[in-house]
């Protein structure tokens, strides 16, 4: 018919000219999973990614290695658990076609190819690997003799070998660790010893899968990506012959580490557990071959020379068993029906012998002449000793210096007499200091010797009756600037000889100070690091003055000694200033937190601080990190919080001390300000929840709102009705909640209404409500007066379409029915009531597809789709009917 072809010509110029470029590419995709995986019934997710968005439509499509669709996925990760062995390739495929579609065992490649804007990433493969155990048995003897001296191999067969691509035999202790690693049956067990062990098959399609000796087996096949254990056949290993003995086990408290020095180290062994059957004591060297067979402990090895031995006890019930001199005891023990050996303690036996040194320089020496004499020492004899040290001592045998290496220079330690000594040692714990006793830590040593000393004297060759002198202080030497005097009483250990005078200096040893002598206050100083000595002089030309440099002076007199020198460190600490723009009055039981910030405004001086608070009697309560602080917990009452300075490495407050106390007892702390806060009981805090859900024209019967904690935990819940619906939870404590609604229809959420979760917080300030309301949009349902203004366009297209017939066709005298318009004979509507029905059943079936639209869109039909219907139905169906009745007449 000419209007259908019209239809067509019109349909074709709509499509061609809405035609579009192609302007979208392929996308690239990657993953870092694993995408070789085990079918174990245990998920392996693949997640992918999309590195370069290609974009239009994106479809994820799986096929398999001839790129047939297998099923496509809406989104990543994939999980192909469940999928059986195989290979399958994972797809992105861009499409601006909307005429694309990717049926099942399709071929992705064809369908691509085939449309006018489609693109396929790249492929990412995944190999799914399937691997089950084997099952395996023996006809062979499960239990065995090991002491018979006949072998019992055991054949096992894999009856059901599995699926795997790979497979091993492992033989396991009774603690499922890998104790052997055999290339195939008949397995030979007897020389294993008594005990218990299993025979597995492995099998594995793991490239990584390696087992080793003394691996838990379970575990490394659990850890691999496919592997799989068959069932285990178990053997055991007996001794048949009748032995009633058992090992022993021994230790000893004695140093097991000693020097063969003459002196007797007696070793004594004591049993754990003796074991069972005859005894006997064997020392073996650490070949095992026996050296001695003593009655027993304890055991003096020191005559035995340097080198290692091992002391075992030995039992036995075999009457042939004798062990002998030069034996080899594992052997002679593995050859008895019913021998055994203890665990052994070994014993190092250690040599240390002293060493010889020598000079050729002099050996006494001026210290006063500026000129420094080196004293060259030469090792004659080394001794035995796997370590060495040089050591000069004092006259009184005390260590003074422990220089690397001669030449040694001495003439910088002012006159008396000093020895060098070489020491030989082999003991980890030998460490010489300075200040120890020479010949007492070499005694304590566990093996150390001494050289002969070479003596040195150091004199004054030049005329000084000066000698140094050796001050003391039993005072703290680290005071506190703080007003508070600290005097420091210096005594002599020796005055010296020779004119003296105190001297002052700062770190560097310029003199600040000439004081008459002791006690000496320094708090005025102000901080700072300060040394107290006493100098010693028989030089008409010393003077010392405030700014010398001591040591500088001292080194140009002629006879003049500075002491040793006593350090003082005079430091500082002063109370910072803390203040809060928080109130400091708080409720304590009504579940709102109120934290409490402070602010350092002046930091004040001190090393080291900390926060502290303290009850209203000043008793510390708590040391918190920092603020904000929050004290709601505590319950009611008073509190200060305190920030204390200090520089006192004693100084350790703990929960209970009394704050002002610990303070006035440290070296050097200061409290700041306190800040007082005070915690009352406020009353209940509890506020009323409201909710307001608006759903015009949308049934929400059988949808709930519901009250949730801050956790999601339910708490109340209300039905909703039609439009929603508004109502009350009533009055719940302060705190935070969460407000949600469930089952909501579709008519409700597909006009975007907001179903929550929505999170709030009541503080007791007034009622809460929470809204809650649909947003409707360009899909809105025509009201009553829009389906009017629908049917009058109707009336007027049938009012026009009628018109156009009469004007081109008559119609008197056309057997069908009519229908009289009564006027004064202007013109009849035509009507053919076959024509009429046949349109009648084509509107039904637009209203039932318009109607299951609405329902799939907004999940009911709504009464004005109903009213308008009845109204345009008939109308639509008539139009329908006149049009094709039009046609026909035409056609005739």
């Amino acid at each position: 018919m000419k209007l259908t072809f019209s239809l067509i010509i019109l349909l074709f110029y709509s499509v061609t000219s809405f035609s579009q470029t192609c302007t979208i590419g392929p996308s690239t995709i990657s993953t870092t999973d694993e995408t070789r995986i085990c079918m174990d019934g245990i998920p392996d997710p693949i997640a992918v990614s999309i590195d370069v968005e290609g974009g239009g439509t994106g479809t994820w499509v799986v096929t398999g290695p001839s790129n047939n669709i297998l099923a496509l996925y809406p989104g990543s990760p994939f999980d192909f658990e469940g999928a059986g062995a195989g290979v399958c390739i994972i797809h992105y495929v861009n499409s601006d076609d909307p005429g694309i579609s990717f049926p099942s065992g399709s071929n992705l490649d064809a369908i691509v190819a085939a449309s006018s804007c489609a693109f396929m990433s790249n492929p990412i493969p995944v190999d799914r690997i399937v691997v089950t155990a084997a099952t395996i048995s023996t006809p062979d003897a499960t239990t065995i003799c090991v002491d018979d001296g006949v072998d019992e191999p055991i054949n096992v067969t894999i009856n059901n070998p599995g699926t795997a691509t790979d497979g091993a035999w492992v033989i396991t202790d009774a603690t499922g660790t890998i104790v052997g690693l055999p290339p195939a049956p008949p397995f030979v067990l007897d020389g294993a010893g008594t005990g218990t062990c299993s025979i597995w098959w492995v099998n594995y399609d793991d490239p990584a899968f390696t087992p080793m000796m003394g691996d838990d087996a379970a575990a490394i096949v659990a850890a691999a990506t496919c592997a799989e254990l068959s069932n285990p056949i178990t053997i055991t290993r007996n001794n048949c012959n009748a032995c009633t003995a058992t090992a022993a086990d021994i230790t000893t408290t004695d140093p097991t580490r000693i020097c063969v020095d003459g002196i007797p180290d007696p070793i004594n062994v004591t049993f754990n557990d003796a074991g069972m059957g005859t005894g006997a004591w064997v020392i073996t060297d650490a070949a095992n071959t026996i050296l001695g067979l003593p009655p027993g402990p304890p055991f003096d090895l020191d005559g035995a020379g340097p080198g290692q031995c091992l002391i075992w006890y030995v039992t036995f019930d075999d009457p042939a068993f004798t062990p002998m001199m030069g034996d080899d005891a594992a052997a002679i023990v593995a050859a008895s029906s019913c021998a055994f050996l203890s665990n052994p303690i070994t014993v190092d036996r250690i040599e240390v012998t002293a060493a010889t040194i020598s000079t050729t320089d002099a050996t006494t020496i001026c210290v006063d002449d500026g000129i420094d004499e080196p004293i060259d020492v030469t090792i004659d004899d080394a001794g035995i000793g796997a370590n060495g040290a040089w050591v000069i001592t004092d006259a009184t045998g005390t260590i003074v210096g422990l220089p690397p290496g001669p030449p040694f220079v001495l003439d910088g330690a002012g006159t008396g007499t000093c020895s060098i000594w070489w020491v030989n040692y082999d003991d980890p714990a030998f460490t010489p200091m300075m200040g120890d006793d020479a010949a007492a830590i070499v005694a304590a040593a566990s093996c150390a010797a001494l050289s002969n000393p070479i003596t040195i004297t150091r004199n004054n060759c030049n005329t000084c009756a000066a000698g140094p002198a050796d001050i003391t202080t039993s005072d703290p030497t680290r005071i506190c600037v703080d007003g508070v005097p600290d005097p420091i009483n210096v005594t002599f250990n020796d005055a010296g000889m020779g004119t003296g005078a105190w001297v002052i200096t700062d770190a560097t040893g310029t003199i600040l100070g000439l004081p008459p002598g002791p006690p000496f206050d320094l708090d005025g100083a102000g901080p700072g690091q300060c040394l107290i000595w006493y100098v010693t002089f028989d030089d008409p030309a010393f003077t010392p003055m405030m700014g010398d440099d001591a040591a500088a002076i001292v080194a140009a007199s002629s006879c003049a000694f500075l002491s040793n020198p006593i350090t003082v460190d005079r430091i500082e600490v002063t109370a910072a200033t803390i203040s809060t723009t928080d109130a400091t009055t708080i409720c304590v039981d009504d579940g709102i937190d109120e934290p409490i910030d402070v602010t350092i405004d002046d930091a004040g001086i001190g090393a080291n601080g900390a926060w502290v608070i303290t009850d209203a009697t000043g008793t510390i309560v708590g040391l918190p990190p920092g603020p904000p602080f929050v004290l709601d917990g505590a319950g009611t009452g008073t509190c200060s919080i305190w920030w204390v300075n200090y520089d006192d490495p004693a100084f350790t407050p703990m929960m209970g001390d009394d704050a002002a106390a610990i303070v006035a007892a440290a070296s050097c702390a200061a409290l700041s300000n306190p800040i007082t806060i005070t915690r009352n009981n406020c009353g209940p805090c509890d506020e009323e929840i409201t909710y307001d859900v608006a759903a015009n024209g949308c049934d929400m019967t059988g949808a709930m709102i519901e009250l949730q904690d801050d956790n999601g935990a339910p708490i109340d819940a209300m039905p909703l009705g039609v439009n929603g619906g508004m109502g009350t939870f009533g009055l719940q404590p302060c705190g935070n909640y969460q407000i949600i609604i469930t089952g909501a229809p579709i008519c409700y959420t597909n006009t975007g209404g907001d179903v929550g979760p929505r999170a709030f917080m009541t503080d007791g300030t007034g009622t809460n409500n929470e809204s809650f309301s649909s947003q409707p949009g360009t899909t809105d349902i025509p009201t009553l007066s829009e389906w009017g203004l629908i049917t009058l366009a109707l009336l007027l297209m049938a009012f026009g379409s009628v018109k156009m017939a009469v004007g081109n066709v008559a119609f008197a005298g056309i057997e069908n029915y009519s229908i009289p318009i009564p006027s004064k004979g202007s013109f009849k509507l035509p009507y053919d009531a076959v024509i009429f029905k046949r349109a009648l059943l084509f509107t039904g079936i637009f209203i039932i597809i318009g109607f299951a639209i609405s329902i799939a869109i907004y999940g009911a039909v709504f009464m004005p789709d109903i009213i308008g219907v009845m109204i345009a139905g008939p109308i639509f169906t008539y139009l329908v009917h006149l049009l094709y009745f039009l046609e026909s007449q035409k056609e005739k």
